[in-house]
């Protein structure tokens, strides 16, 4: 019951069901704090000369840059499982390929990684040529500190996707159940259409209203006999008028029977 007690909120703040696990920001929040507090206090000590110091110093650096990549990256990758109102949320798989290939913030990292890079070998160098001295031990300490951040990072972020595309966090079911409309919108839909039908079939019986008076029914709408189309003035000779309609055309003087 103990044991119960004790693994069951480790459980819930590593595998929670409303947001991702926060284990690779965990981790590189514990190992970067500890080795850029560790190098810094060592830099600042009356031990260290000038070119270690400076490396040192440059290592707190990267430790800094990965402590706020690691909120970063969390942060964002939940929005983009969560989405919004707007936007529906993304699969783990689509939404790591959007923040890895796409996200301007992942992109500087991946920039910053190659100088992490870099400062790793320029650091062995160091520490090898001031071996034997209290900064030079420290420079090595922080390089294979770096070197445990990037591998067990990296396995990490890969074991958190697994972990995501394996579950169905709780977040989507509130999600669509917030799209989803309640009875009060339902009775008010449904109210609202039955309003404009009747209104709809008042109109078409008994026109628009006039005035605010009562409305009556409208007589039945004829249409007009279509109009006749007179013969050519050619048909008439000698220049005689031409009839009117509806009566007899005039007889025509010339004509001889």
């Amino acid at each position: 019951a103990m044991a119960a007690h004790v693994c069951a909120p480790i459980g819930d703040f590593f595998c929670p069901e409303d947001r991702p696990s926060p284990i690779f920001s965990t981790f590189a929040v514990g190992i970067n704090f500890i080795s850029g507090i560790w190098s810094f206090v060592v830099a600042l000590s009356g031990d260290c000369e000038s070119t270690p110091r400076t490396w040192l110093l440059l290592g707190c650096v990267n430790c800094f840059g990965n402590f706020l990549f690691a909120f970063y990256i969390y942060h964002r990758f939940a929005a983009k499982l969560r989405g919004d109102e707007e936007t529906p949320g993304l699969a783990p798989g689509d939404a790591a390929c959007k923040l890895f290939m796409y996200d301007w913030g992942c992109c500087a990292y991946m920039a910053f990684l190659v100088w992490q890079l870099v400062w790793f070998f320029m650091a062995i160098n160091v520490g090898n040529d001031y071996a034997g001295g209290r900064c030079g031990d420290q420079l090595h300490t922080a390089a294979i500190l770096l070197a445990i951040f990037a591998a067990v990072g990296a396995a990490l972020i890969i074991l958190s996707l697994f972990t995501e595309c394996c579950r169905a966090p709780r977040w989507q079911g509130h999600h669509q159940q917030r799209r989803q409309p309640g009875p009060a919108s339902v009775v008010g839909n449904v109210t609202s259409a039955a309003s404009r039908t009747t209104a709809g079939v008042m109109r078409s019986l008994f026109g628009p209203p006039r005035g605010g008076q009562p409305t009556s029914p409208q007589q039945p709408h004829t249409q007009p006999p279509p109009a006749q189309t007179p013969p050519p003035p050619s048909y008439y000779g000698g220049g005689a008028p031409q009839p009117q309609y509806g009566a007899p055309p005039p007889r025509n003087p010339n004509y001889q029977a």
